[in-house]
This record gives C-alpha cells, structure tokens and sequence, in this order.
C-alpha cells in the first residue's frame, strides 16, 4: 500500500512537471526557403530560441495553448497562437517598406575649401628655420 501512494506521488509530480514540446520549421512564404536562425520567443516569458540553419526548432512550454512571437530583419513579424503540439510550418512574409529620396547637391566640397584656404596662408606666413650650431661638446 505505501509503495502505491508513493509511486502514484511520484507519477503526479512528473505530470505536473512535464512539458510539452514544440517543434516545426520556419520558412519564407514566398519560396517557401529555410530561414536560418530566426528567434522565437514564448511572449510573456523570457524563453526564447532560435531555428537551425535548416528553418527547424524545437521548442519547450509549460502547457498549451502558447503564444509564439517570431521576428527576423526584413520580414514583418509574426504571432501565432499554438493550441496543438503538432508540428508546426512558421511562414514569414517579406518587409517591403520605401526609403525617401536623397538628394546630392553638385556644390563645392567644405574640405577642398579649408585646403585651398590654408595653401593661400601657406605663403603669407613663411617658417624660418633658425640653424645653431651647439659646438663639437655637444652631440
């Protein structure tokens, strides 16, 4: 009898210890391409991992339904809501966003200014060179 409490103890500990396990592949939506080493992060906690170079994670939580966070420069970030431990095909659209226009003006360079600036002085202020001889004691 007490081997039976104790091991029906032992199994409602691990059951409420156990962990569901998350795995699946991120991949680009439009090629459907690995994206290697995308985070993904359980929002609300500080777990956080990355995919492989193929696109593959795997991925440990306390219990489901799980909310997942993945971002990646370049593409739009995405949230997904778990409810399955099934594995999962994470697609990631591209960010298209239009950077405003720069324009480039043909005027003179600041620093050929200073340069001809200071070429011009260079001949109104001549350095002299002063030449003493300190004798044959000094050397």
């Amino acid at each position: 009898m007490r081997r039976t409490v104790s091991l029906l103890a032992l199994l409602l500990t691990c059951a409420l210890n156990a962990q569901t396990v998350l795995t699946g592949r991120v991949v680009d939506a439009k090629s459907q391409e690995a994206l290697a080493f995308v985070p993904i992060n359980v929002m609300g906690t500080q777990r956080t991992v990355m995919s492989d170079i193929d696109g593959r994670f795997h991925l440990e939580v306390n219990a489901l339904p799980v909310r997942l966070r993945l971002s990646y420069v370049g593409y739009v970030p995405l949230e997904v809501e778990v409810t399955t431990e099934a594995s999962l095909k994470l697609a990631l659209r591209e960010s298209t966003s239009e950077l405003s226009a720069v324009v480039v003006n043909a005027e003179d360079n600041p620093a050929h200014r200073i340069i001809r600036r200071a070429y011009a002085k260079r001949k109104e202020k001549r350095f002299h060179v002063l030449v003493v001889d300190a004798g044959p004691d000094f050397q």
